[in-house]
C-alpha cells in the first residue's frame, strides 16, 4: 500500500519481496522467511542485485 501511494507522487522502480503465490513450506516464521530469502541477508543480496542491474 505504501508503494502504491508513493508511486502516485514519485514514481520509482519497486522490487517486490514476498511469499510466492503458491503453497509455501511449513515451519516457524524464521524458517519460512529464511527459505524464501526474506531475512536480512536475503534482502541485502536482492538489493545488491537490483543495484548492480541498474549499472549494467
Amino acid at each position: 500500500m505504501v508503494a502504491m501511494i508513493t508511486a502516485r507522487n514519485l514514481p520509482r522502480r519497486v522490487e517486490m519481496i514476498s511469499l510466492p503465490d503458491e503453497p509455501v513450506i511449513t515451519g516457524t516464521s524464521r524458517e519460512v522467511f529464511d527459505y524464501y530469502g526474506m531475512n536480512a541477508a536475503g534482502i541485502a543480496e536482492r538489493a545488491k542485485a537490483v543495484l548492480e542491474s541498474l549499472t549494467d
